[in-house]
């Protein structure tokens, strides 16, 4: 199955305009069940799906629930396994953390960071 990552807006209609803007808060992407989630410390998750990378910042300093969490859910707005910059959030058995930012990284890039570096 290959993965489609849609362009979305968070809160309107999709328009030519609000695919070109490069704002972090436009841009959304669906994930699959079968997604492999890295939590890096602090406030940064990695997400490999299908052949594609991404990193994660997220809100608020270190979130709690997502170093221990065997299972992590990716929401916005309630709809599941789609993350947008803003709204989205990921989710554990307890509690939660606000997606500041997201986005596509290469798998180069994917590699440096889960080492660490």
């Amino acid at each position: 199955m290959k993965l489609h990552v849609h362009a979305l807006l968070c809160c309107g209609a999709l328009s030519a305009p609000a695919l070109a803007a490069d704002a972090a808060d436009e841009t959304c992407f669906s994930f699959s069940a079968e997604r492999q989630t890295f939590y890096r410390g602090g406030q940064q998750l990695l997400i490999r799906d299908d052949g594609r990378h991404f990193r994660l910042n997220l809100a608020g300093g270190k979130c709690g629930a997502i170093p221990a969490a065997a299972k992590l859910r990716l929401s916005t707005q309630g709809e599941a396994d789609v993350l947008c910059a803003g709204p989205g959030k990921v989710s554990a058995r307890s509690g939660s953390c606000r997606v500041a930012s997201i986005e596509e990284i290469d798998a180069d890039t994917f590699a440096l960071a889960s080492r660490g570096r």
